[in-house]
């Protein structure tokens, strides 16, 4: 056990070192003998490192991490990464959480809907549809959502209405949540529009039939 230690406290130096290739092969192996996410920390800051290699590294390892020891990994570096880190940083944790699938990353991802990279964003949308596949408090995912809707700009809730569209396109019972969705037919941004109109259509809300004629002629396409 001692042994052991010793060796991912050597590796967790390893990360810092100015070969490459010596970067690389420290998360490599942090991937596979950190069975307590000791090392997450450190293996965030090499998701922002200059090279490539070494950022795809630090990214396995810690998707490694996080599936092997489950609810057990402490998500709070993980959540600080995404919120403080640069861009490529921000880029491969998304990427990370996708793999996880945690509930528990759900609020920094729904923040993370906020980012200022549209690549990004739009990862978190996706991380979010799939959590909201697999989560049981389906429910509690939900309310999230339309809380973030409420309190958000812009492009927040055109992200919000993409998941709510996303969510039904993927088989999520919705019917709880016409009202809501409903309401979104008449909003001022002929985007949220668009993606409530298919979330109906998919559930198959007949009472939003009406509502949804009256988009037929909207003058944007996509509408």
């Amino acid at each position: 056990r001692l042994e052991v230690s010793s060796l991912i406290q050597q590796l967790k130096g390893a990360l810092s070192h100015r070969n490459r290739f010596a970067r690389v092969g420290a998360a490599e192996v942090l991937g596979i003998v950190d069975k307590e996410g000791s090392t997450v920390e450190a293996l965030i800051v090499n998701l922002g490192d200059d090279d490539g290699l070494v950022r795809m590294s630090a990214a396995k390892a810690l998707a490694s991490i996080g599936v092997r020891i489950g609810d057990s990994l402490d998500l709070r570096a993980l959540k600080e990464g995404l919120r403080k880190g640069n861009m490529q940083t921000r880029y491969n944790m998304v990427q990370i959480f996708k793999g996880l699938m945690h509930p528990k990353t759900v609020d920094v991802l729904i923040k993370t809907l906020e980012d200022e990279e549209p690549e990004i964003a739009a990862l978190a949308v996706e991380d979010l549809v799939r959590i909201g596949l697999s989560m049981q408090d389906k429910p509690g995912l939900i309310g999230q959502l339309v809380e973030a809707f409420s309190k958000g700009e812009g492009v927040v809730r055109q992200r919000v209405a993409e998941i709510f569209e996303g969510l039904a396109l993927a088989g999520v019972e919705l019917k709880a949540n016409s009202e809501f969705l409903k309401d979104l037919l008449t909003d001022s941004d002929s985007y949220v529009q668009a993606r409530a109109a298919v979330a109906l259509g998919v559930i198959g809300d007949r009472s939003s039939i009406p509502n949804i004629k009256k988009l037929l002629a909207n003058e944007w396409e996509e509408v």
